[in-house]
């Protein structure tokens, strides 16, 4: 015969059971409000305030250690008296594609020299809450130094320049980066083009000529602005051709309308009315940021 369970034994088992029941819930919840502070919020990137904050504390950005990092209204004096480490510009996007919000930071870091250093930092946000930094790219004015850069999605494109100088930029290389497997990485073909924050000079014709030069005399690479007629043709053409050597034309419009690395000249005809940007540039310059430079001249003709 089964056993009899009393109604007060049947009340003693229903509260032990509720009671398993609401300590299992409670460590469930426990557990669950742990995963939810543990995780930062996707976009956690954002309440970061990269104007006002210790750079100091990234090796990436600190070069010497001894210098004043801690950016109040985005920029510092250097507790020696001179130079200074400021930010320029932030952008936000995704360049590891992991559904989180990441930083890319442009600086400038003097140190009360000629130099001034223009970096660029990809900045993210790590899976238990830490700030991480990487260097993108960035130099020393025209070595290297970032003239500018667009970060959308997961890439970002920076124009780091090149020049003969130190202090003054002939033009920029364009590169794209974007991460993978926890580092940078280069996804296209580097180009050239000329500086946005140093724009070419114009290129003046004689009254009643149709052509002028551009000294080039072992330059990395020149460019020059030219204005010119719909329908009329620009030649460009080296008096001293080296092998490799880029040949552009930018239309009104900012882009690329002729670009020619095999020959030591080219020839369009100008689809609009304006002034177009024209260059010649040595063939190690996208690769290198600076070149053995190209001899003699580049002779521009328009008719």
């Amino acid at each position: 015969m089964p056993a009899i369970r009393t109604l007060s034994q049947q009340a003693i088992g229903f509260r032990h059971r509720h009671r398993v029941l609401m300590q299992v819930g409670s460590l469930l919840l426990l557990c669950f409000a742990s995963h939810l502070m543990a995780a930062p919020a996707a976009d956690a990137i954002h309440k970061v305030d990269f104007r006002s904050m210790d750079y100091g504390a990234f090796e990436e950005l600190a070069m010497e250690p001894d210098q004043t990092y801690k950016v109040i209204k985005g920029k510092v004096e250097r507790d020696r008296g001179f130079g200074y480490f400021s930010v320029n510009e932030v952008q936000y996007g995704d360049l590891d594609n992991d559904g989180r919000t990441d930083a890319v930071v442009h600086t400038f870091d003097n140190h009360g020299g000629t130099g001034t250093f223009s970096m660029l930092t990809w900045f993210y946000i790590e899976p238990d809450g830490t700030l991480t930094a990487r260097n993108i790219d960035g130099g020393d004015r025209s070595d290297n130094g970032v003239d500018g850069f667009k970060f959308k999605g997961s890439e970002v494109t920076v124009q780091a320049n090149f020049g003969d100088a130190a202090c003054c930029a002939n033009g920029v290389v364009i590169k794209q980066f974007t991460a993978s497997g926890g580092g940078l990485k280069e996804i296209s073909p580097r180009r050239v083009g000329p500086s946005t924050t140093q724009p070419p000079e114009a290129l003046r014709l004689a009254k009643g000529a149709h052509a002028a030069d551009i000294r080039l005399a072992g330059s990395a690479g020149q460019y020059r602005q030219v204005t010119a007629r719909k329908g009329q043709t620009l030649t460009l053409q080296l008096t001293q051709p080296v092998a490799g050597s880029i040949l552009q034309v930018i239309a009104p419009n900012g882009k690329t309308l002729a670009y020619d690395q095999a020959n030591a000249s080219l020839q369009v005809v100008l689809p609009v009315s304006g002034a177009y940007i024209v260059g010649a540039i040595a063939a190690e310059v996208p690769q290198v940021g600076y070149g053995d430079g190209i001899p003699g001249a580049l002779r521009v003709a328009i008719r």
